[in-house]
This record gives structure tokens, C-alpha cells and sequence, in this order.
């Protein structure tokens, strides 16, 4: 379906409305937001224009009437869905800032949000601090793939450098678990940069990630000298030494020319591609990908691009799923890039 520049849209999968303006690639336009003047990128198929309709059924075009404002009817209300938000990357514990507008379309305030998208069940402590005075404590249990609202923050406060205090532990039969701590302090220049749609809300945010993992890493025990010593001075082995020839098992001219990114749509791997069916397709876009993550690995490029399109997901989630048992994958996700729009998966090596 097409938008016009200025047109009137609904999301499907929620009550959010905004104004097409302008398309991006891969058949996304950009959409201004209602009330909070946030424009972000979204899928022209996910989207409904808003018309009036005949009561049978058909739609025909709001009338505006002289010296009146246009109205648009309010759409029926929805059968409610199932999420689609699917957890494919546990981002871990995360705190949200939604922005709540004025009627006049300013932003006054963020509703806070604290997002657990883990499988694991949490006690919380969350503490707000304001030029080192308390404004809000809370504190209890968030549910595995759970969002829970804390409170809210006036726009004016985020030029007083806010500070978080935020500390979690897992909640087990055996009881609670080892508790993990962490403060961050909230910058104006920083935060507005930090926007996504965030996990099971659904909705543009600022976005923080707090733990990323909700294991907590205990601190090896210090060495004593006597077996610092006998371990460093026993002969060197080849095992030993493995680790400073990472190196030695790859062409340095051959790393130096590798490009960070490979093209996954069958015409950019073969000819004439026109007579395979979709499951030779597959099969072959995916010993692609698996020679190209391979050499990635072998030549430890830091980071690397997949370019899978959008079409109907089936190539992403079967990249996604083999990067999963990558043990040198270190985290990877599907965004929006300036450069790939959402058709591709950004991968980060150990």
C-alpha cells in the first residue's frame, strides 16, 4: 500500500497514530508520531489509513465540513493479540523512558519503565537521586518477560544529571540469589540518542540496558606467590602458546581484504538462480553464510554485517538461529542501519 506525504495512519498492532513523512527503502516510510513529535521508521504493510466509513462496510473519505476542524472516527476497538515480540536475544534487565506529550504536543514528562525480557523471575531495588536527594524508591518482584511501570520524571530533571540506583537478584526455590548492583547517571546529550522500540512495550523509548546478564560473575580467588610462581616457571608447551599465535594460522593480506559484510539474496551468489525452488535457495544462501562467518571467525574480525532482506523473515530467523550456537558470536541484533534499513544482522566476534 502507498502513502502520501502528510497522510493519517494507524499502527496495526496498536492504538499509536502519526503523519506519513517520507518512504525509506525496503517499503518503510517514516512516521511522525501523535502527540510526542517523535518520528521513527515502520513497514507500509503494518500500517492503516485512517477513513471513515459508510456503515456497510466500505470506506470512503472524511468530509470536512466549513468552519469545522476535520475529524477522523475513532476505529473500532481491536480483539486483543498475541506479542509479537519474540525473545530471540534476551536483553536483560532494561530501565524505559517513554515520553508523555501535552495536548499540545510538547513533552513534559517520561513514564519510567523497568523491562525484565529474561526467562528468570527478580527482586528489584530501584532508587532515584537528584543532586544527591531522594526522589523515589521502589522496590519488589518482576515476572519473567515482564514490564512493570516505577514512576515518572519531569523533562526539567534531566538537565539535574539524574541518578539511578539500580540493584536486582534472582528469585529461586532455594531462595534469593547473589544481588547485583549498578548506578547510572542520566545525560541529556546521551539520552536522547538512546531511542528503540522497546522490548514488550511495543513503543519508541529511551533505552538503557542495566544487566545484560542476570548471571553474576564471581570474582576468581587471588593467587599466591609460591603458585604463581610454580605455574610460571614449569616449561612452556605448545597448548601454552596457542594463544599468542592466533595469527599464525591465517595470511595477514588476507584479513586486511576481507569485507565485513556478505549479501545473502541468491542473485548476488549465483547466475542464473531462476530454476531452484525455495528449499535449494535456502540451502545454498546458508553454506554461504556459514563459509563467510567461518573465515570471519578464523581471521577474528570484530564485527560483520549479514544482509538477509526483509521479505518473510525465514532466512533472518535461520541466520539467527545458527549465530546462536556460535560460541565466538558475542552478541548480535537486528535494528534499524542507516546504510541496511532492518535487512540486515549485525554480528559481534569475541
Amino acid at each position: 500500500m502507498l502513502f502520501a506525504y502528510g497522510t493519517k495512519v494507524m499502527f496495526n498492532n496498536s492504538n499509536d497514530r502519526g503523519t506519513v513523512m517520507g518512504w525509506l527503502d525496503h517499503e518503510m516510510v517514516r512516521v511522525k508520531l501523535d502527540g510526542s513529535g517523535m518520528e521513527i521508521p515502520a513497514f507500509a504493510k503494518d500500517l492503516i489509513r485512517l477513513e471513515a466509513t459508510d456503515g456497510k462496510g466500505s470506506k470512503v473519505k472524511a468530509k470536512i465540513v466549513p468552519g469545522k476542524r476535520k475529524t477522523i472516527p475513532t476505529p473500532p476497538p481491536r480483539p486483543a493479540i498475541e506479542s509479537q515480540y519474540l525473545v530471540i536475544k534476551s536483553l536483560g534487565l532494561q530501565l524505559a523512558f517513554a515520553p508523555v506529550a501535552t495536548t499540545d504536543g510538547d513533552i513534559e514528562k517520561y513514564t519510567i519503565y523497568l523491562i525484565n525480557d529474561t526467562n528468570r523471575n527478580l527482586l528489584y531495588n530501584v532508587e532515584l537521586r537528584i543532586d544527591d536527594e531522594h526522589i523515589f524508591k521502589k522496590d519488589g518482584t518482576i515476572n519473567a518477560v515482564e514490564a512493570i511501570e516505577l514512576e515518572e520524571l519531569m523533562k526539567d530533571e534531566l538537565n539535574d544529571s539524574p541518578v539511578f540506583h539500580v540493584a536486582a537478584w534472582m528469585l529461586t526455590t532455594a531462595g534469593p540469589g547473589q544481588k547485583m548492583r549498578k548506578s547510572i547517571r542520566i545525560k541529556p546529550q546521551q539520552f536522547f540518542k538512546k531511542i528503540r522500540t522497546a522490548p514488550l512495550l511495543n513503543i519508541p523509548v529511551h533505552h538503557y540496558r542495566i544487566f545484560e546478564s542476570l548471571d553474576y560473575e564471581k570474582e576468581e580467588p587471588e593467587e599466591d606467590l609460591q603458585s604463581y610462581t610454580r605455574r610460571n616457571s614449569r616449561p612452556v608447551t605448545r597448548k601454552d602458546t596457542d594463544k599468542y599465535h592466533r595469527y599464525d594460522n591465517f595470511n595477514l593480506k588476507e584479513a586486511a581484504e576481507f569485507v565485513p559484510e556478505i549479501d545473502l539474496h541468491i542473485n548476488n551468489l549465483l547466475n542464473y538462480p531462476q530454476k531452484l525452488n525455495k528449499s535449494k535457495i535456502l540451502k545454498i544462501q546458508l553454506e554461504h553464510f556459514d563459509k563467510f562467518m567461518a573465515d570471519a571467525i578464523r581471521l577474528d574480525i570484530p564485527k560483520v554485517f549479514v544482509i538477509h532482506g526483509i521479505g518473510e523473515g525465514k532466512l533472518k530467523d535461520h541466520v539467527a538461529s545458527r549465530l546462536l550456537q556460535l560460541p565466538e558470536v558475542k552478541t548480535f541484533k537486528n535494528e534499524f542501519h542507516p546504510k541496511y534499513g532492518f535487512g540486515a544482522t549485525e554480528v559481534t566476534l569475541a
